[in-house]
């Protein structure tokens, strides 16, 4: 679904990943649209059939650093009318989900943490003093169900579960706060459900058919709550279709 005003600015940040691709690629199609993509690789591939006028900055996110390249970029862009935060880490060639806490590893932790949490909180940060009541604005961060608490009933994947449960509570804390600043500001976390990226691939065994979802289908939905989040919605976490999860 796109935007509602004729002329938006959309970020996609964690532009890398398989989601954060497939909306770009979804989006980049659409006219009246700028697009800026954040990462810390190169900048994904477009052709010639995309209209769209698109720009990419190469940054870390979780490198503090980041705020002075992102400063510039508002400075010259304005606030963005749409966040897409695509950034997240599960596991990696030495790490996989902590099935029991003798698996704890305080090192994975904080990458962890610095994936999943502080990549958001520092473009939030870097947004917050552009935000005013003439903008449009609502972010979206990817997160998770096993990051809700009050859900959790089977235990273990402890790095993952303790930081989607921090991230949750960042964007409940940018909700309030940024409400005060724009009344009509929306910020939301999303649960895309099990897509089929490499993310999810070591875990795929058992899922039930019909429970694995294409990039595809995933970019729309959360396309779908972009344009469809309303204030009830707001600071919460929601299921791909846009009901609530508990935190």
């Amino acid at each position: 679904m796109p935007p509602n005003s004729a002329s938006t600015t959309v970020v996609i940040a964690g532009a890398s990943s398989a989601i954060g691709q497939q909306i770009f690629r979804t989006l980049a199609v659409m006219p009246d649209i700028h697009i800026i993509t954040l990462s810390r690789g190169e900048t994904p591939q477009t052709d010639a059939s995309m209209a769209a006028s698109h720009q990419h900055l190469t940054v870390d996110l979780s490198d503090k650093r980041c705020l002075e390249q992102l400063s510039g970029l508002w400075q010259s862009v304005g606030c963005p009318n749409r966040v897409y935060h695509c950034s997240g880490v599960l596991h990696d060639d030495s790490h996989r989900p902590e099935k029991s806490i003798r698996e704890f590893d305080a090192d994975w932790l904080m990458q962890s943490v610095s994936s999943n949490l502080v990549t958001h909180a520092h473009l939030a940060q870097s947004l917050h003093s552009h935000i005013n009541r003439k903008t449009e604005f609502r972010w979206i961060s990817l997160s998770a169900k096993v990051g809700s608490i009050s859900d959790n009933g089977l235990g273990g994947w402890y790095s993952y579960r303790m930081t989607k449960a921090a991230l949750n509570m960042l964007i409940c804390n940018l909700d309030i706060e940024w409400r005060r600043k724009n009344p009509a500001a929306r910020v939301c976390a999303v649960h895309p459900g099990t897509t089929d990226t490499p993310l999810s691939k070591p875990f795929q065994e058992g899922i039930a058919e019909g429970k694995l979802y294409s990039v595809e289908q995933t970019a729309e939905r959360m396309m779908t709550i972009m344009e469809n989040l309303t204030e009830q919605q707001s600071g919460k976490l929601l299921f791909w279709d846009g009901s609530l999860l508990p935190f």
